[in-house]
């Protein structure tokens, strides 16, 4: 019998007073028993460096406001597109991710692991240029991950501070030490663009911190098949053997990721993470 807590989303919220026990507790209760979770408040604790560089954050007059205060008031708390432009010119490479048949979902490799079909190199300018036209579905949907943007920007200051839940990371911290290589990704992708069902590298566990934007989750039970689908009426007939949730991630909240379980993640809005 698969357990309750594989049935949906948990969330948690973080205590900057209970800060020294919070990493156990976190263990304890979502780590080690391998249990998704949606976190809030550690964007005003460890990410708020980030959250003044990359999101636009305006405040337009609330009366009398004309086109253009409306038209700003729309785009507060939206990506600072600019700030990139700025910090990396307009002639830094990034790469495209893009799935070679539109809504194509055979990408996951043996272990289950999701396989972009193609990548597409451009520079920074064209890649706004891009999600200009996405914003008018006038465009592929294309999605810049998987993008090793720590590897290129100055290490001093750190635009943000790994959260204490998260810093018992063997992986990284082996990569890190011993190579040049490194699984801390951005993401940063038009309303659409979508993750196909997949499990991490290695089935390892990871973090997700959305910057700006929505982005929409789709859990499926470490219990499942790689390949199996799932029965809408699995949870209501009480046959456990097949679950599946979703969640919504909001501006300003993390999601923990636990080891083998596999998901789809499709951005509602333009987003960054």
């Amino acid at each position: 019998e698969i357990p309750k807590r594989h049935m949906s989303i948990e969330e948690l919220e973080h205590q900057t007073e209970t800060q020294q026990k919070q990493p156990w507790s976190f263990r304890r209760e979502f780590q080690n028993l391998n249990i998704p979770c949606l976190i809030t408040g550690l964007d005003a604790t460890h990410f708020q460096r980030l959250n003044e560089k990359w999101r636009r954050n305006k405040t337009p007059k609330d009366d009398g406001e004309n086109e253009e205060e409306k038209e700003e008031k729309e785009e507060a708390g939206k990506i600072n597109r600019q700030w990139f432009l700025e910090h990396l010119g307009e002639d830094h490479q990034v790469p495209l991710r893009y799935y070679e048949e539109e809504g194509s979902t055979q990408c996951l490799d043996g272990e289950g692991r999701a396989v972009e079909c193609k990548t597409r190199m451009v520079t920074m300018k064209d890649w706004i240029d891009i999600l200009n036209k996405a914003a008018n579905n006038n465009s592929p949907v294309f999605y810049l991950k998987d993008w090793h943007l720590q590897q290129v920007l100055p290490s001093s200051p750190p635009l943000y501070s790994c959260p204490e839940i998260f810093q018992h990371d063997l992986l990284n911290s082996f990569l890190m030490r011993f190579t040049t290589g490194d699984y801390r990704f951005c993401y940063w992708g038009p309303a659409q663009s979508v993750t196909n069902r997949h499990s991490d590298v290695l089935h390892s566990f990871s973090w997700s911190y959305n910057v700006a934007g929505t982005k929409e989750w789709t859990f499926y039970s470490p219990f499942l098949t790689d390949t199996e689908e799932i029965d809408p009426m699995a949870n209501a007939s009480g046959k456990q053997d097949r679950v599946i949730f979703t969640v919504r991630q909001e501006t300003g909240q993390t999601i923990f990721v636990p080891a083998k379980w596999q998901h789809t993640v499709v951005n509602l809005e333009e987003t960054i993470s």
